[in-house]
């Protein structure tokens, strides 16, 4: 057969294991970010002079960011068949922007600088929450029927192996360099990589195979929910559809967004994942300082720890 030309080339759509990859890579960069940030809070508190509620906002901030932005960019992902992924490359590279702004303010000179850093990892929230949006629904359309659980199992695996990475990293870079300053490198280094990832879903989203939801339950729930519960909610959507013909879908998100909060199934899935992530989120933030002040452990014996259980 004669040679596929470059345009020809470059038109062609990933398979299911390029999207796989591409999706599960960006999966284990945003939480290694969120591990890494853990795993040194102790070391950024003593440089910032932060009391214990101070700390505790560089979370919950990044979380505020993420859990505003999550239906404004899953909304607007609904707008073409690319949309989706210009606000999946878009935000992440307002994510790479604020992470590489992060790590200028964890330099030597930057205690004082605290309210732009937790501006810092609002933005970086923000930036995240199209991918975590949008990005499983993609995944799913892309993968062989009979291979979806397979696939969605190791994307959704990445969540806790980043996170694991973030750990023994961070507890490694500190405990290597002795200055706290150093995990700045840690946040230039997830710019770096990320960046090519971001400009790919951005500058060529024809590539990516992107089903557009044709009727307002299947847009609604692979769109705007986001993370395992989005996968579980278009099973049910599914069977809800076989019994009654799917409405006309509202002209806007708040009009979406209220037939969904009158759905009780919605509603009982999305306040079960609520409690979930409640629960994940204060272990996962808090469990690093607590097995160093507690437990006595070095920052790099803490992050093995933590790094092993999250994994096991």
């Amino acid at each position: 057969p004669a040679p596929l030309s470059s345009a020809a080339m470059s038109s062609r759509t990933f398979g299911p294991k390029t999207h796989l990859v591409i999706f599960t890579s960006m999966q284990i960069l945003t939480y290694f970010d969120r591990g890494a940030l853990a795993q040194t809070l102790n070391n950024i508190a003593h440089a910032y002079d932060l009391n214990e509620s101070q700390k505790g906002a560089l979370g919950s901030s990044f979380t505020a960011g993420f859990a505003v932005a999550s239906p404004i960019l899953a909304y607007l992902g609904q707008r073409s068949p690319h949309a989706p992924l210009y606000c999946i490359g878009g935000g992440l590279l307002f994510w790479v922007t604020a992470n590489c702004l992060t790590g200028i303010l964890l330099g030597p000179d930057g205690p004082g600088w605290y309210v732009p850093l937790l501006l810092l990892r609002v933005l970086g929230g923000v930036g995240e929450a199209g991918f975590c949006s949008l990005g499983p629904p993609i995944i799913d359309d892309s993968a062989p029927p009979e291979s979806r659980g397979t696939y969605l199992g190791i994307y959704f695996m990445a969540i806790f192996c980043g996170q694991a990475l973030g750990f023994v990293v961070g507890g490694a870079v500190v405990g290597h360099f002795g200055e706290w300053y150093q995990v700045k490198w840690l946040y230039f280094a997830e710019g770096v990589a990320m960046a090519p990832l971001a400009l790919l879903c951005v500058l060529q989203p024809h590539r990516f195979k992107v089903k557009q939801a044709p009727n307002l339950e299947s847009s609604l729930t692979r769109s705007s929910f986001p993370d395992i519960a989005a996968m579980a909610l278009d099973r049910v959507s599914s069977e809800a559809a076989e019994e009654t013909p799917p409405p006309a879908p509202p002209a806007g998100m708040c009009a979406q967004l209220g037939t969904l909060l009158r759905n009780p199934r919605f509603s009982c899935a999305g306040f079960a994942y609520a409690c979930y992530m409640f629960t994940l989120g204060g272990v996962s933030f808090w469990g690093p300082v607590y097995v160093q002040d507690v437990l006595s452990m070095s920052e790099a014996s803490s992050g093995l720890v933590i790094g092993g259980v999250t994994v096991v």
